[in-house]
C-alpha cells in the first residue's frame, strides 16, 4: 500500500467554503440516478437512540464502476443546542474498495458540524469525479 495515504479532517468552516451548492446538487442526481440504476449500493442502515436523548447512526455503501466505498456515522444531539453547538453531527470516510485503505491523493475523511455537509449526498467537494 502506497506510504502517502493521510486522513484530513475537514471542520464546519473548511466544510462551508469547499462545499458548492451546484456541485452538491449535481452530487445528489448522481447518486439517486446511480441508485436507481442499481448501480450504487446501500448497505443495511444502523440507526439508534442514545440514553440521553440522542440518536445515533450509520450509513454505508458502495459504487463498484467508480471505486468508491464508504460509510457515515452521523447523529442528532438536540441538547447541544442549548449549549450553544450544532445538534447534527457527522463524520464521512471514504476507502479503497481493493485494499481498505484510505484513498492515495485524495481527502479521505470528513468530520464537520456543518448542516449543509449533513444533507443527502453521495460525494461532493474536493476529490470529486
Amino acid at each position: 500500500m502506497p506510504s502517502d495515504a493521510r486522513l484530513l479532517l475537514v471542520d464546519k468552516t473548511a466544510v462551508e467554503q469547499l462545499l458548492r451548492p451546484d456541485d452538491v446538487i449535481a452530487a445528489v442526481r448522481e447518486a439517486f440516478a446511480l441508485h436507481h440504476g442499481r448501480e450504487g449500493r446501500v448497505f443495511p442502515v444502523i440507526r439508534e437512540p442514545l440514553a440521553t436523548g440522542a440518536v445515533f447512526g450509520i450509513k454505508a455503501g458502495d459504487v463498484a464502476s467508480q471505486d468508491l466505498l464508504g460509510f457515515k456515522a452521523a447523529g442528532f444531539w438536540p441538547a447541544n443546542r442549548e449549549l450553544g453547538g450544532e445538534a447534527h453531527q457527522a463524520t464521512v470516510l471514504l476507502f479503497d474498495p481493493a485494499t481498505a485503505g484510505w484513498r492515495s491523493g485524495e481527502p479521505s475523511g470528513w468530520r464537520n458540524q456543518c448542516p449543509m455537509a449533513e444533507r443527502r449526498f453521495s460525494r461532493s467537494g474536493p476529490g470529486s469525479r
